[in-house]
């Protein structure tokens, strides 16, 4: 059994904090026997009140993008629920597919939507960043928060924009009745159409930057399936791979449609 409880402060909880750095917003914890028949999952109160004060001033993109952020939060601690219920409460968490980070509720959002999901504060924009991380994996250890890494983590990282369409799929009677019942997890998948390189210092912490092809640093920490423009975005080398989730939408002029929703297109 899993229970779900609000906290106003999560400091406390072993000193564990999820999602991101300095902005603690669930954590996990067993109170029950060893195999964890029964889990609290703690979220951050302020996530909830966000949700409850969204009215008419709102965009459609934002409410959805908040509750998009909530849900994704409470299956990541389910995912840990999950791992307790079946190797035991204090049994630790190993890596997955020879990775060189182990989080079961991270892998989890890997392997539904292609990576960690970020929503900023403030204006609630949403990236995507690969995993492992190494955002993550740094603010872990200076932290103090149990996390098993190997070897050392990268100074670069890639994150993703998460477009609209990626988030608006999730509110359509369609896409749940028609497409995951065929494309299973896989429909899940955010579309990767632009990524952004971040400096992660050694606390966690990240900027962007955007070198030019006339930089010196313009090749750094380009991932191997992806290439950088004149810009300095990223984008993936092949261009299937950016639509995982969308094969099953109409494309027409650079246009997406739903059959339940207005014409929309991605973020660029």
């Amino acid at each position: 059994m899993v229970r779900f409880h609000r906290s106003k402060d999560l400091h406390g909880l072993d000193g564990i904090a999820y999602s991101a750095p300095g902005c603690p917003q669930a954590s996990a914890f067993q109170t029950g026997d060893f195999y964890g028949s029964t889990t609290a999952v703690l979220y951050r109160e302020g996530m909830y009140l966000d949700l409850c004060e969204l009215d008419n001033h709102d965009t459609e993109e934002t409410c959805m993008r908040l509750h998009f952020d909530f849900a994704a939060l409470l299956v990541h601690e389910l995912a840990h629920a999950a791992h307790a219920a079946a190797y035991g409460a204090w049994a630790c968490e190993v890596p997955f597919e020879h990775r060189t980070m182990a989080e079961a509720g991270f892998e989890w959002e890997h392997y539904a939507l292609g990576g960690l999901l970020r929503t900023r504060l403030g204006d609630g924009e949403q990236s995507l960043a690969e995993w492992p991380s190494a955002s993550t994996g740094k603010y872990y250890l200076h932290e103090g928060i149990p996390i098993w890494v190997q070897g050392k983590l990268p100074d670069i990282e890639v994150q993703w924009y998460v477009p609209f369409c990626s988030v608006l799929k999730l509110f359509t009677a369609s896409y749940w009745e028609k497409v995951v019942p065929i494309h299973g997890a896989q429909a899940l998948k955010v579309s990767k159409e632009v990524g952004v390189r971040y400096n992660v210092k050694d606390e966690g912490y990240t900027t962007s930057f955007l070198p030019r092809e006339w930089d010196e640093n313009y090749g750094d920490g380009v991932p191997e399936h992806c290439y950088e423009d004149d810009d300095g975005y990223i984008h993936l080398l092949d261009p299937a791979d950016r639509w995982q989730g969308f094969e099953h939408l109409r494309k027409i002029d650079g246009w997406l449609l739903y059959p339940e929703a207005r014409w929309f297109r991605f973020w660029r």
